[in-house]
């Protein structure tokens, strides 16, 4: 298992020109990012090796460089539930080391070869502490990732599979697209599934689904076109529209003006 302590392999120009933007940073003045740079490390995580284990002692947060890395909780059966994928730029286990847990509650893994920048959680709490500004920039964080769970529960909880993966494909193909697009999806099928809670092979006689009503394109290798965008949009609207009706239905009420 990975040990960010036992790794001493300094940051380098690059790393820390890759981090100094992001929100968890950018309030820091120079001399702060320096003293945290100076306790981080830039840890190399083979693909399908763990970075950290569930209940493992927690000591630092995490900013992904290049790779992808799955977040998973492991059940009292033994089965793995994936709770996020964490992609390039993307920071994780702040809250955690922040609200100051002692253990991670989830395990973290590569799905592909990693680089991974470890930052010392006591020396962030630090600056933390003696920053107003730091702590308005660390609750914008929060505040976010607080929303973003909401919607994430309501899409597992309320949503069918063809909703949760047309939002989930929506997602990779980013807010710009318009019409068409063509990317790749680089997480395996298994990981996706579990990522949307469906079985693997509702996965695949969704996508199947998808390519028959010509909304889009699948390929063996990974390769999808989103055909349709609009329509695919106008499908999640529908969901969420007869979602909301069903819940005023079993509630007996109509939405106040």
């Amino acid at each position: 298992m990975t040990d960010p302590q036992n790794s001493p392999q300094s940051l380098d120009d690059t790393d820390r020109s890759f981090i100094r933007d992001g929100m968890m940073f950018s309030s820091l003045d120079a001399e702060q990012f320096k003293s945290v740079m100076a306790l981080s490390r830039a840890i190399e995580v083979k693909k399908d090796q763990p970075l950290f284990v569930q209940n493992q002692a927690a000591h630092h947060f995490f900013v992904l460089v290049h790779g992808q890395i799955k977040l998973t909780r492991t059940g009292i059966d033994g089965n793995e539930k994936v709770i996020d994928l964490i992609h390039p730029a993307q920071s994780f286990a702040e809250a955690v080391v922040l609200s100051q847990y002692e253990v991670y509650p989830v395990n973290a893994l590569a799905i592909k070869d990693s680089r991974v920048i470890a930052i010392q959680a006591n020396a962030y709490l630090g600056f933390l502490k003696q920053s107003p500004e730091l702590c308005l920039g660390v609750m914008a964080r929060m505040g976010q990732r607080m929303h973003w769970l909401i919607n994430e529960i309501d899409r597992l909880v309320l949503h069918n599979a063809t909703y949760r993966l047309i939002s989930y494909l929506l997602e990779q193909a980013g807010s710009d697209s318009k019409d068409q697009t063509e990317f790749r999806l680089n997480t395996p099928k298994a990981v996706i599934a579990s990522r949307l809670s469906i079985a693997p092979e509702t996965l695949s006689r969704t996508l199947k689904k998808l390519t028959l009503q010509k909304l889009i394109d699948y390929q063996r290798n990974g390769t999808i076109v989103l055909r349709d965008i609009p329509a695919l949009r106008r499908l999640i609207t529908l969901e969420l529209s007869d979602t909301t009706s069903a819940e005023y239905n079993a509630l007996g009420k109509c939405p106040r003006l």
